[in-house]
C-alpha cells in the first residue's frame, strides 16, 4: 500500500502537468512540404549548382517547430517528387515555424505560417535559394447548433407589478380557475398592476 502511495504520489504531478499543457481549442495543421513546382527542371538530373544563385549547397534539412523533419538532397531525382507531411496542433494566431538550411547550415530560410480558428492544410515549397508557404485549403468552422426556442410556461401564471407571485401549483390549474382567480386579484388590489398568463397567452377576464 505504501508504495501504491508513493507511486501516486510521483505520477499526479506529472499528470496534471499534462493536462494543463493542452491546448484549450486546438486546430489541425496539416503541412505539405515539396520542392518548389517551378523548379522541378533544376532538381534531379537537371541539378546545376549554378541554378540556385550563390547559394549552390544541393542538401540540407527541414526543421519544423524546432524538431528536425526531413533532410534532402536536391540532386537525387527521388527528392523531386517527395512530399513531406507533418501536422501540429494548435490554436488560433499561433506561428508555426518551418525552416529551410543548407549550404552547411549558412543559408536559413523561414516559413512562418500563422494559425487560424479552424483547420488548415498548408503547403510549403522551397529550393536551394527560396521557401515560401500558402494555403491549401481551410475548413468551415462547424456551426454551433441554433439554440432551442424558449419554451412557453405551462398552466397558470400571475404577476404583481411584474414580479411572478403564483406559487408552483398554478401550473396545473384549469382555464377557468386561471380566469377566475385572475379576476379575484384585479378586484382586491387594485392598487396593483396584475398581469395574468395561461398557457403562455394574456388574460383579460
Amino acid at each position: 500500500m505504501n508504495t501504491l502511495l508513493r507511486l501516486h504520489r510521483r505520477l499526479l504531478p506529472v499528470a496534471l502537468g499534462l493536462l494543463t499543457a493542452l491546448p484549450a481549442s486546438a486546430f489541425v495543421n496539416e503541412i505539405e512540404i515539396m520542392v518548389a513546382r517551378g523548379r522541378l527542371g533544376q532538381c534531379g538530373g537537371g541539378w546545376d549548382p549554378q541554378h540556385s544563385g550563390r547559394w549552390s549547397g544541393g542538401t540540407g534539412s527541414i526543421w519544423v517547430q524546432g524538431r528536425k523533419l526531413h533532410e534532402f538532397n536536391l540532386a537525387d531525382p527521388a527528392e523531386c517528387d517527395r512530399v513531406v507531411k507533418t501536422r501540429v496542433d494548435a490554436s488560433a494566431d499561433q506561428r508555426i515555424e518551418v525552416l529551410v538550411v543548407n549550404q552547411g547550415g549558412s543559408n536559413r530560410m523561414g516559413v512562418p505560417l500563422t494559425t487560424v480558428a479552424a483547420d488548415r492544410v498548408w503547403q510549403v515549397e522551397y529550393f536551394a535559394d527560396q521557401a515560401w508557404g500558402s494555403v491549401l485549403s481551410t475548413a468551415t468552422p462547424t456551426p454551433a447548433p441554433p439554440a432551442a426556442p424558449p419554451q412557453a410556461q405551462r398552466g397558470y401564471q400571475l404577476y404583481f407589478d411584474g414580479k411572478l407571485v403564483s406559487g408552483p401549483d398554478a401550473a396545473s390549474y384549469t382555464r377557468q380557475q386561471a380566469v377566475d382567480n385572475c379576476a379575484w386579484n384585479r378586484r382586491t388590489k387594485p392598487h396593483l398592476r396584475i398581469e395574468c398568463v395561461y398557457e403562455g397567452h394574456a388574460l383579460h377576464p
